[in-house]
């Protein structure tokens, strides 16, 4: 998958799901945000809170981010649906 460098914006990642944005990309991206962090924190047990909102494609990205996070060693906290 080409990931389209325009969805990454300055507070937030936004794209068309799922030309954009799918489940790949979701775990590649959870993958690569725990690699980061460990990286910037230099440690291994980091935990990180994820949630969703109510669309219909959130369950699978939700599950496929997780996917990645948890696959590169990061404990992971989910609290399901939540509001912004």
């Amino acid at each position: 998958m080409l990931i389209n460098p325009a969805v990454f914006k300055a507070y937030d990642i936004r794209g068309v799901y799922p030309a954009d944005i799918n489940e790949d990309f979701a775990y590649k991206l959870g993958f690569a945000y725990a690699d980061l962090r460990q990286q910037e924190e230099k440690k291994d047990n980091l935990t990180i809170l994820v949630s969703r909102d109510m669309r219909i494609s959130s369950p699978s990205l939700h599950a496929s981010l997780i996917k990645g996070l948890l696959e590169s060693g990061i404990d992971v906290i989910d609290i399901g649906l939540a509001s912004t």
